[in-house]
């Protein structure tokens, strides 16, 4: 056992093995009348089974740990693609583009006869309507791409359990004849360690050493039995896991599939609607005052939108300046007449000085924020998810090491003592050749230097 121990000192998931020694029967010397002497003879020593120095509560510590980081390592890695989507606090975000864009309404409205402020003004509109379009986009793929481990990891769950299932039937099998199936043990609990990262699992062993894993309260491998985990998808990415003998929901609270599935429902469309929030009002409120406005010198250039794509769930995704406004920025309503039907003077820039205002307006929450209040809000909201995502993987990242370390000093490997351990057998060793040498010498001389002589 100490060469297998040293030879697998590096291997992951290896428990350190001990060979149980025990002295053999006594030999009890035949006769009629017992005679004097001290004790039997011994008759020397066996070794009866070699076991694994294994703790089970460790073990059970290590996965309600894999559990918890799984999950929040999951919830951080999400936050983190969402974070990467706003790009924000940055001067090339969606809040610095929000601002270019009301300050070119400003400028507009202080120069409305300008061709070229006018071309700048769609500029900078298209630029942030890019933004918004860029930002629903990638948060979208992201939520694409969740769903995708979302299946990935059931899949992979499923094939744990078969594997476990199938060591459980060979394990039983070699204990049934005294044998002690260890390596066998260890591959088994690591896949069911890896099974705990993915999913919060107990695990209830029997007599024979055949584990039962239950999730849920519902057994997923009982013996040699699986009960396989399957997707009912509500949508292109809401799908849940079920049970497939009975299509029942799947209680899954902890592991990488329920960090998996809360940052797609959950956390990824929040922000999603806070962007779309944002464009629906720049769309309506800005759409709004524009309609009331008129080009240069045309009173038949007014009730224009200026933004389209307000189309209700995807605003930011399909948000755009206006085609018409785009091909001719004279069209754009910054004036408004002292009197309707007179001609507008193009120095005149009512409208666009409104629009600009909308910067400081409260229209958000209730009238509790600007847009730009709101955004910011948004950002700070996403900062602290985020945070603590990281802070709380940490926690259980500390918690897993210190198991993992228990583990480690009670069933691992410890070369230094593995070759201490070589060195007392191989004294032990040369002490029992020693007494073979010394009888094998008594016996050569008894049998051939001893006998009557000079007959």
């Amino acid at each position: 056992m100490t060469g297998h121990n040293i030879a697998n000192a590096a291997t992951p998931g290896y428990v350190r093995q001990q060979a149980m020694l025990e002295v053999t029967r006594p030999y009890t010397p035949p006769g009629v009348v017992r005679l004097v002497r001290p004790g039997q003879i011994g008759t020397g020593v066996e070794a009866t089974r070699v076991r694994r120095i294994f703790d089970g509560f460790i073990e059970g510590r290590i996965r309600l740990a894999n559990s918890a980081l799984g999950y929040w390592d999951e919830k951080k890695a999400a936050l983190e693609q969402v974070e990467a989507a706003f790009n924000d606090p940055s001067d090339i975000g969606f809040g610095d583009s929000l601002s270019r864009f009301w300050n070119a309404w400003q400028e507009l409205s202080k120069r409305p006869e300008s061709d070229a402020v006018r071309a700048v003004l769609i500029e900078e509109a298209g630029s942030f309507c890019a933004i918004l379009n860029r930002t629903a986009t990638q948060l979208e793929t992201t939520q694409q791409e969740l769903e995708a481990a979302f299946r990935a990891k059931v899949t992979e769950a499923n094939s744990l359990a078969h594997e476990v299932a199938e060591l459980n039937e060979e394990i039983t099998k070699i204990k049934v004849t005294g044998n002690e199936p260890n390596d066998l043990m260890d591959k088994r609990d690591a896949a069911i360690r890896r099974l705990s990262e993915l999913m919060d699992v107990s695990v209830y062993e029997d007599r024979d050493g055949a584990l039962t894993i239950e999730v849920g309260g519902e057994f997923l491998v009982r013996r040699d039995t699986v009960h396989e985990l399957d997707i009912q998808a509500f949508g292109p990415v809401n799908s849940v896991v079920v049970w497939a003998h009975n299509r029942e929901a799947v209680a899954i609270t902890g592991g990488e599939i329920a960090g998996v599935r809360e940052a797609r429902d959950i956390l990824v469309p929040k922000y999603y609607d806070k962007l779309n929030e944002i464009a629906r009002t720049v769309i309506d409120k800005v759409n709004e005052l524009h309609k009331t406005g008129y080009g240069i010198d045309e009173l038949n250039t007014h009730d224009i939108d200026f933004f389209v794509g307000n189309i209700p769930g995807s605003e930011a995704r399909h948000i755009a300046v206006n085609p018409v406004l785009v091909a001719d920025p004279r069209k754009i309503g910054a004036a408004r007449p002292l009197v309707p039907g007179d001609p507008v003077a193009p120095g005149d820039g009512t409208v666009a000085g409104e629009i600009a205002a909308l910067k400081d307006k409260l229209l958000m929450e209730s009238g509790r924020l600007t847009i730009g209040g709101f955004y910011s809000e948004t950002i700070v909201l996403l900062g602290n998810d985020s945070e603590t995502a990281e802070r709380m993987a940490e926690v259980e990242e500390l918690t897993l090491h210190q198991n993992t370390s228990r583990k480690e000093s009670f069933s691992g490997v410890s070369v230094d003592e593995e070759l201490a351990n070589v060195m007392r057998y191989q004294h032990a060793y040369n002490a029992c050749a020693r007494m073979v040498s010394v009888i094998d010498e008594m016996l050569d001389v008894l049998i051939n230097r001893t006998g009557v002589t000079g007959l």
